[in-house]
């Protein structure tokens, strides 16, 4: 077996593991899609993941906020957000439809009123009411 021959055959294992989980017919959650920054020092020590809003779904909880792109997911439910396991990351925020989850997100915004545009730099709490988020949704 050659090297892209086993490269195809992790990628088919992830796809058939993590899809059911990650695309269930329905869930209670807040309709919030982030990716992954992961960094470390050149050799590779001291390896630190950062959580950011890539999209929300419109009609959802998230979709109907402010919440933004590109905003750092910092904390959840008042636990610092370190996870190197992104199911950790969605589990937290996923939950039973009703109930409440706080997300607090590190934003950089832009000022252009001025005569020189400056950046301001501040973190928002948000707090959403968790609903039924349908995978069809994932698909807009």
């Amino acid at each position: 077996m050659n090297r892209l021959t086993g490269f195809a055959a992790v990628i088919i294992a992830i796809f058939f593991f993590m899809v059911p989980k990650t695309y269930a017919e329905e869930f209670g959650g807040v309709g919030l899609r982030f990716f992954i920054v992961t960094t470390s020092n050149i050799d590779g020590s001291n390896e630190r993941h950062m959580y950011y809003v890539d999209s929300t779904i419109p009609g959802t909880p998230a979709g109907d906020s402010d919440i933004g792109l590109g905003g750092q997911i910092t904390e959840i439910n008042g636990k610092e957000v370190d996870s190197k396991n992104p199911d950790s990351v969605r589990d937290a925020i996923r939950g039973p439809v009703g109930t409440e989850v706080k997300i607090k997100v590190f934003r950089q915004k832009w000022d252009t009123s001025e005569q020189i545009p400056m950046v301001h730099l501040d973190y928002k709490e948000y707090t959403f009411t968790r609903a039924v988020i349908k995978a069809p949704d994932l698909e807009k």
